[in-house]
């Protein structure tokens, strides 16, 4: 059903009723309205008690006027569909749905208040570093790509519809209420739309997060769409500081064919995820020759000093972390550490530097093996139990490579939790516990 909502979701005929004005005290359904909290062309959000969960939840009740034209299917029936396929939606990055309904003849839609600001406000509080901007779209975008799994597309993504709580997680809202404004050319020539639609929009708030104007130059609606139909992206601003590894991504992504952008969600998260890709360059006096592994933190790759024939494994911090300081701090303190220690069971670092973009790297002993989730994992797919000695053999060693009653003074000490078994050789790290 939501593959079929989402092909049907551009034609809604428009109806013929406003929302009703509702006041404090008032009630639609079993929902309290406490307050107004914002109006415009889909409607009008409300701030209302939910007896249920006895707390304050967010009502919207939707207005008539922005559904355009005159279609054979009725709005309510389209809507209530993608409202439908949108609840089965359960992401930390989307805006709960908790309920949908009827009220008067309207739509009215229910969802987890959201104490915080928008997207667009976030970026006015004062001067964001590219890395901020970025993690937060990323963020942003994987609510996007959660919908696609499912087969909805947004259809509206806008700074608007992305809110940053208090609590620092963001979330994207109206999944199932589109109202575009940062049009994709096929939307603009009401062809059928899918997920490559949300791409462009993503890459389109994300360039103007990025750059502080939008992506394309024009003085007329005419002007604007020929722009996007031939993908006429403007130059980046002469005093940006946003890296040029970015770039050809969102250019990518504001393709005006839509088989020329992104295969996928996902694909363009996980290249602005990766950073810029260095494999081929240098850093330092090692050339970069290919990514061996990545996690939450950071990627690591093989480099070869060409010199002298010596390979290593650098390891770099992703642009998510890159842009909070605690990781940073967390980073050179493992490199701090593992230096600190000299042990036949510890990966000696070689260095601790930054990027040309000033992101921070590790040059570390390379080391020819695999880890030990990764032997798990083969002992789980053979459905067989991992032998009891080779756990014990793996304990001991672990145990020898954890030498830091020296480093006792510091109680933050942590160590590495993914442990080579072929190469019984450990590194400091920010995960696992306190050994001490």
């Amino acid at each position: 059903m939501a593959r079929q909502v989402a092909e049907r979701s551009r034609i809604l005929p428009r109806p013929d009723r406003a929302p009703l004005p509702l006041k404090p005290g008032d009630r639609v359904d079993t929902y309290e309205i406490l307050e107004e909290m914002g109006a415009g062309v889909a409607g009008v959000v409300y701030a209302a008690r939910d007896p249920e969960r006895d707390g304050k939840v967010a009502l919207k009740l939707l207005s008539a006027s922005h559904w355009g034209g005159d279609r054979a299917v009725p709005w309510k029936e389209v809507l209530l569909l993608r409202l439908k396929a949108a609840a089965e939606l359960c992401h930390e990055n989307v805006v709960t749905l908790y309920d949908f309904g009827e009220f008067h003849d309207q739509v009215f839609v229910v969802t987890e208040f959201v104490e915080g600001t928008t997207l667009r406000g976030w970026l006015s509080e004062k001067r964001r570093s590219w890395r901020e901007v970025l993690k937060t779209l990323v963020s942003a975008g994987k609510a996007l790509a959660a919908a696609h799994e499912i087969g909805l597309v947004h259809g509206d993504f806008k700074s608007q519809n992305v809110l940053i709580g208090l609590d620092g997680r963001v979330r994207v809202t109206d999944t199932a209420m589109a109202m575009p404004v940062h049009l994709s050319p096929e939307q603009i020539a009401d062809e059928a739309e899918d997920w490559h639609s949300d791409i462009f929009s993503f890459c389109a708030v994300l360039y103007e997060a990025l750059y502080g104007e939008a992506p394309f130059a024009a003085a007329t609606q005419a002007e604007l769409r020929a722009a996007m139909r031939e993908g006429n992206v403007r130059e980046a601003p002469q005093d940006s500081s946003v890296p040029a590894w970015i770039r050809p991504l969102l250019l990518r992504g504001l393709k005006g064919s839509a088989s020329q952008r992104h295969e996928s969600m996902n694909v363009l998260l996980a290249r602005l995820e990766a950073g810029e890709p260095i494999v081929g360059s240098k850093i330092g006096s090692y050339k970069v020759m290919r990514e061996i592994g990545r996690g939450g933190m950071g990627v690591v790759y093989e480099a070869v000093n060409e010199a002298i024939g010596k390979r290593a494994a650098i390891k770099v911090l992703i642009p998510q972390t890159s842009a909070n300081q605690d990781y940073i701090r967390r980073f050179r303190h493992e490199a701090q550490a593992a230096s600190t220690v000299k042990s036949s069971f510890l990966v000696d670092i070689y260095d601790y530097d930054q990027l040309p973009d000033g992101t921070p790297y590790i040059l570390m002993e390379y080391l020819d093996g695999t880890s030990l989730r990764s032997r798990l994992l083969e002992w789980k797919r053979a459905r067989q139990k991992p032998p009891l000695r080779e756990i014990l053999r793996f304990a001991v060693q672990v145990a020898s490579a954890l030498p830091c009653r020296p480093l006792c003074a510091d109680s933050s000490q942590r160590c590495w939790r993914r442990i080579p078994p072929t190469g019984p050789r450990w590194i400091w790290c920010e995960i696992g516990w306190n050994v001490c």
